[in-house]
């Protein structure tokens, strides 16, 4: 398990399907030697040297162009996250139908496995040894024995568009009727629905504290954006707190809270406040906010490492393929990773971004700017410091 109060909590960022598909499975990039891993500068394979920073255009900012390690998706990704502990990832392949098991030590795809219709969100539950799948194809959400590989499903009333998984031995289903639908975790059986007069509209992101006390719910895509904190105690799921309308900005991207609970991010296209920026928001009062990062024009998502030692970021903007890495502390500008050599070769816009559970491994996922295929790029944590 993480040395985490709570192990990394879960995100949720969608991509649309598409009809190109790609021949083959967990194949490396081209590269000069085979090996998967691209040369920094140097051609010295990322080891550490005097030049692996480069000089950058705006003085505030260091730049870098690391080494990395470039995986073909084979497919269109709406979903990741990290296994409990160790290497591996799991992300939804909307396009395939498919969970990719992506093994970031070895920097190759493990495993390809087929799950419901139109899979759009994931999460492990808190022993790591089952995940569940979201499948928005379909009114049934699947269950796999991260072991055995062995699986199976539950049906709803409804189709699912978001997926958590509680401490509490729950499931939390955020449907396309704005309700959430109450899975028996252990006994992989449904439970109940539960729905709010008083809700946010068309909610599709959840983020659920481990420890069973609460869940945040948003919405995407939406103006204004909102998102609401409701009561896990029991099942009939409380409403605590909606954030003021307009309070956070339009347009919500992705939703994820700290590793200790105690604040969360929800970016928004628009921004949560002047100039783009997206704020560390107090789990337990929306008004209050720790500070702001800034991740460029359009945040899109961030992320924390599972220790709490930084937060990345990327955004939205085509002309700012960038990757920036944060202190969670004083909210400023660390490192700055230039991406858009890497992208160039496929035509790719950054979509999400991940750290490994034992946060020795960033995944960044693009995808072709047309809806086709993307790439996972990994790059390991030495350079994120």
């Amino acid at each position: 398990m993480s040395p985490c109060l709570w192990p990394p909590p879960r995100r949720f960022s969608c991509a649309p399907a598409d009809d190109d598909d790609d021949e083959s499975a967990g194949t490396f990039l081209d590269d000069d030697d085979g090996s998967g891993v691209v040369p920094d500068d140097d051609g010295n394979d990322g080891e550490d040297d005097d030049d692996d920073s480069a000089t950058d255009d705006d003085a505030d900012d260091d730049v870098i162009s690391p080494s990395y390690a470039a995986v073909s998706a084979q497919g269109q990704i709406s979903a990741i996250v990290a296994a409990v502990e160790g290497e591996m990832m799991f992300a939804t392949d909307t396009r395939h139908d498919e969970v990719i098991i992506l093994d970031t030590e070895d920097f190759e795809v493990q495993d390809r496995i087929p799950v419901g219709l139109m899979p759009v969100d994931i999460d492990m539950n808190p022993g790591g040894y089952r995940f569940w799948v979201a499948t928005r194809g379909e009114t049934a959400v699947t269950w796999v024995d991260n072991g055995s590989k062995g699986q199976g499903t539950v049906d709803l009333q409804h189709h699912p568009v978001a997926i958590a998984i509680g401490g509490n031995g729950k499931v939390y289903v955020v449907n396309d009727a704005g309700g959430i639908e109450i899975l028996d975790e252990y006994a992989q059986e449904y439970l109940t629905e539960v729905t709010w007069d008083d809700g946010i509209p068309s909610p599709s992101m959840i983020a659920v504290d481990r420890g069973g006390l609460r869940a945040l719910v948003a919405n995407a895509g939406i103006s204004p954006a909102s998102v609401m904190r409701i009561d896990l105690y029991n099942d009939d799921l409380n409403i605590e707190e909606v954030n003021e309308t307009g309070s956070l900005g339009s347009n919500g991207q992705s939703l994820t809270l700290a590793p200790d609970g105690d604040s969360f991010v929800f970016p928004c296209g628009s921004g949560n406040g002047p100039g783009d920026a997206v704020y560390q928001i107090n789990t337990l009062n929306f008004k209050q906010s720790f500070g702001e990062y800034d991740i460029g024009t359009y945040p899109r998502y961030l992320t924390f490492d599972p220790f709490g030692a930084f937060a990345v970021g990327i955004n939205g903007d085509p002309h700012d393929q960038r990757v920036y890495v944060l202190n969670p502390e004083s909210l400023e500008k660390g490192s700055v990773i230039d991406v858009t050599d890497w992208l160039a070769e496929n035509d790719e816009e950054p979509k999400i971004v991940e750290m490994n559970a034992d946060g020795t491994v960033l995944v960044l996922y693009a995808e072709n700017s047309t809806g086709g295929t993307g790439t996972f790029y990994l790059v390991e944590r030495k350079w994120l410091q």
